[in-house]
């Protein structure tokens, strides 16, 4: 009986170090497809907005391999921004400051602030800045939260 436990424990490990392994490749070998950028809600990790309504901009259709290049990239702010640049639209010189991060399926940029309601954002990613360089397009997008509506605050019922 020892031993048949012991063999399935076995069993069970190499099971699941094979299973880690097949999606490893798997998500190493997908395919590169259209180069896409949205803007999707997140929990805010920020410290000064704790459960703020945050959004990221996440860039998506990079290959396994491109995402795996970019994990091991170690790369700077700076080398992040020229990939990857969101900035306050009609002042492009000044980067939004924020995380980088890069998932199963895309590349992802967390602002340190929740992005403004109703601001407008220029969204800049150069595949030619990748570790392995893409000959595709620059994509360029504005994204913008929608406007708060405003009530006001304070109602006058009598002088």
């Amino acid at each position: 009986m020892k031993v048949m436990k012991k063999s399935n424990g076995l069993f069970f490990v190499a099971f699941v170090v094979f299973m880690a392994l097949s999606s490893s490749a798997c998500t190493r070998n997908a395919p590169a497809g259209p180069l896409q950028i949205a803007l999707e809600p997140r929990e805010s990790t920020a410290a000064s907005q704790p459960g703020a309504n945050a959004h990221a901009v996440v860039v998506s259709g990079l290959s396994g391999q491109e995402l795996q290049s970019l994990r091991a990239s170690g790369w700077s702010d700076e080398a992040w921004q020229a990939l990857l640049r969101v900035s306050v639209t009609g002042h492009d010189a000044t980067p939004v400051l924020g995380r980088y991060s890069v998932t199963a399926s895309a590349v992802q940029f967390e602002p340190r602030f929740p992005f403004d309601p109703g601001r407008s954002y220029s969204v800049r990613f150069d595949p030619a800045r990748l570790p392995t360089p893409r000959n595709d397009k620059v994509l360029e997008q504005a994204i913008v939260l929608p406007a708060r509506a405003l009530s006001p605050t304070t109602v006058v019922t009598a002088i």
